[in-house]
């Protein structure tokens, strides 16, 4: 995969710097080595500018998925059972499935409450499907 440098867009203001990757829409379902190799170069380009820690980046943009993922599901939720708009339902299978691997990935060991309750999620949902 080429990542062209105007695809990764790093803001760096004040004390608080941030990354933009904005991925062509065909990116927009990537798998598991296209956002690893994206996220590498958004540390490349912000090392380029200011003083970053890969190790840490990485582990706090971990935390920021998982909260992200975790904002989505309410999101989901809320849109479809208070506001009446039921085909937000179909998007919470994704991204439960998306929060289970990020805590596979990152933070299982660290979140095992949060993991239980969401491998029993996924687990149900499968068996509703089946």
């Amino acid at each position: 995969m080429n990542i062209s440098s105007e695809s990764v867009v790093p803001r760096i203001s004040g004390n608080s710097c941030s990354c933009f990757i904005t991925p062509p829409p065909s990116m927009m379902r990537c798998g598991d080595s296209v956002q690893t190799k994206l996220l590498d170069y958004c540390i490349e380009a912000l090392a380029r500018k200011t003083a970053v820690e890969p190790k840490k980046f990485s582990r706090c943009f971990d935390y920021c998925c998982l909260t992200r993922n975790l904002q989505i599901l309410g999101a989901f939720a809320f849109l479809s059972k208070v506001k009446n708009k039921h085909y937000f339902e179909d998007f919470i299978p994704a991204a439960l499935q998306t929060l289970q691997n990020n805590l596979l990935k990152s933070g299982q060991d660290e979140f095992p409450a949060l993991a239980a309750a969401v491998a029993r999620a996924v687990g149900e949902l499968k068996k509703g499907r089946g």
